[in-house]
C-alpha cells in the first residue's frame, strides 16, 4: 500500500479474497479464508470456506480459483477426494458443500410433506414443479444428486416424474373409493371418446370438488390421460399408438379420413386423438399434413 504523496511504502497485506462481495466494516473473522491465507496461503481450505458460505447457490470453479488466486486445474487437483466439498457438472465444474446439500434435501422433504398435506390423493409431486420450488439457483446436477440420495436413504421415492416421501400412501374415503369405481368404469365403457369432466355420464353422481380430486389422481397415477377436455384410458391409448404404428409405416402421411375409419369416430373426437399423438411423437403436423414418425 502506498501513499500518494509523498509516494512511499506505508503498509502491506496478503489479499485473501481479490472478489469479495461487500460486509460490515470490521468484519475482517467473517471472511472466508482470511486467516488461512494470512498464516499458510492454504488455497484449498480457503476455497472450501467460500464455497460453505455460498450456501447451496455453490460456486462455479473458475471464480473460485480466480478468488484463491491459484490455477483453475492446481485448485481442482487439491480438491479432488475431499469430504467437505462436492463437484458438479463439467465446463464449468461448480462445487457446492455438503451442508449446503443437506439443507436442500431438508427443504425438499418439507415441500413434499405440505404437497402431500394438500393434495394427499395425488401419488407424488411433479418432479419438475419439485426443481422449480426448491431447485431453481443450483448449479447443474444438483437436483439429480439430491433425489439420488433421498431415494437411497429411503427418505423419497422417486417414480417416472413424481416424486413422493416415501411413506406416503393413496388413501382414498368411502365416499372417494365409490366415486373412482364409477369414475374408471365410466372411462372404460366410453373407450376413445373419453369422458368430459365437465359433463360426467349420468349416474354419477357426486360432489365436484371430489370427482375432480379423484379424476386428479388417476391422471397423475397414469392411469388415465387428458386427450383434449376427456379423461381417457391410458391402456385404450397405447393400444391406439400401437395400431397406428402398424397400419401406417415411419414417414407415411396419416390423413384425418383414414384416421376416422380406424377408430370409427367423427371428427370431434379425432382432432384431440391426433393432437394427442403429435404431443406423444407419434406423428408429426407439417402444415395441413401429419406423418407417422419412426
Amino acid at each position: 500500500l502506498r501513499s500518494y504523496s509523498p509516494a512511499v511504502t506505508i503498509g502491506g497485506a496478503v489479499v485473501a479474497d481479490p472478489l469479495a462481495g461487500k460486509r460490515r466494516r470490521g468484519s475482517v473473522s467473517s471472511i472466508p479464508g482470511a486467516a488461512d491465507a494470512a498464516d499458510a496461503a492454504d488455497a484449498a481450505q480457503a476455497a472450501v470456506r467460500m464455497v460453505e458460505e455460498a450456501g447451496t447457490a455453490g460456486l462455479d470453479a473458475a471464480t473460485l480459483a480466480a478468488r484463491v488466486t491459484v490455477p483453475l486445474p492446481v485448485l481442482l487437483a487439491a480438491l479432488q477426494g475431499r469430504d467437505d466439498v462436492a463437484a458438479f457438472g463439467r465446463d464449468p465444474v461448480s462445487l457446492v458443500s455438503p451442508r449446503a446439500l443437506a439443507t436442500l434435501a431438508e427443504t425438499a422433504q418439507a415441500r413434499l410433506r405440505d404437497f402431500h398435506g394438500a393434495r394427499r390423493l395425488d401419488a407424488g409431486m411433479p418432479r419438475e414443479e419439485l426443481r422449480r420450488r426448491v431447485f431453481a439457483r443450483v448449479p447443474e446436477g444438483v437436483f439429480e444428486a439430491v433425489l439420488d440420495g433421498l431415494a437411497r436413504e429411503g427418505r423419497a421415492r422417486v417414480s417416472g416424474d413424481t416424486v413422493a416421501l416415501a411413506d406416503h400412501e393413496v388413501r382414498f374415503t368411502p365416499e372417494e373409493s365409490a366415486v373412482r369405481t364409477a369414475l374408471l368404469a365410466a372411462v372404460r365403457a366410453a373407450e376413445l371418446t373419453g369422458v368430459d369432466m365437465a359433463h360426467p355420464p349420468p349416474g354419477m353422481a357426486a360432489d365436484g370438488r371430489v370427482l375432480e380430486k379423484v379424476a386428479r389422481s388417476l391422471t397423475a397415477e397414469g392411469t388415465l390421460r387428458r386427450v383434449g377436455d376427456a379423461l381417457v384410458e391410458r391402456s385404450r391409448l397405447e393400444a391406439l399408438k400401437d395400431e397406428v404404428r402398424r397400419r401406417w409405416p415411419p414417414g407415411s402421411r396419416l390423413d384425418v379420413a383414414g384416421f376416422k375409419d380406424l377408430t370409427g369416430l367423427s371428427r370431434k373426437f379425432v382432432i384431440p386423438l391426433l393432437e394427442y399423438l403429435d404431443r406423444e411423437r407419434v406423428t408429426r403436423r407439417t402444415g395441413a399434413d401429419r406423418f407417422v414418425l419412426g
